[in-house]
């Protein structure tokens, strides 16, 4: 069901949200609280957050620069997918990174520290001598 209103830019997402249940109401079944809800931009996973403005977001910038429609879907909380969130797995290996963890096609051999100041030492005599 399409739904068109008018907001101002300074206008507050969770008052919108509360507008648009109210808009909406009976034809959404035992779900009129606005924390159950989560303004998404139409056709990109970009959601706005609910203490923010309209005037907060790019989107809303490019739309009101180019003279297009600004346009949201109403979205359950509960309907939100989230493929990033943490997992107990992450929380117990997160302090076990390994170089193999982060880069793992790097097939370079990392310096230890003494090699390094080894390696500096002969590339600043190399310079000084070449200056000389």
């Amino acid at each position: 069901m399409g739904f068109c209103s008018f907001f101002p830019v300074s206008s507050i997402i969770e008052l919108i949200v509360i507008q648009v249940l109210s808009n909406l109401e009976g034809t959404i079944k035992d779900k009129s609280s606005e924390q159950d809800y989560i303004l998404q931009v139409n056709g990109r996973m970009e959601f706005l957050e609910n203490k923010a403005q309209l005037k907060d977001y790019e989107y809303v910038h490019h739309c009101y620069k180019f003279d297009h429609d600004v346009e949201f879907i109403l979205l359950p909380l509960e309907d939100l997918t989230k493929p990033f969130k943490r997992t107990a797995r992450d929380d117990s290996t997160d302090s076990e990174v390994k170089v193999e963890d982060i880069s793992p096609l790097d097939q370079s051999r990392t310096l230890p520290y003494d090699d390094l100041k080894i390696l500096l030492g002969m590339f600043l005599q190399t310079i000084f001598l070449s200056i000389i």
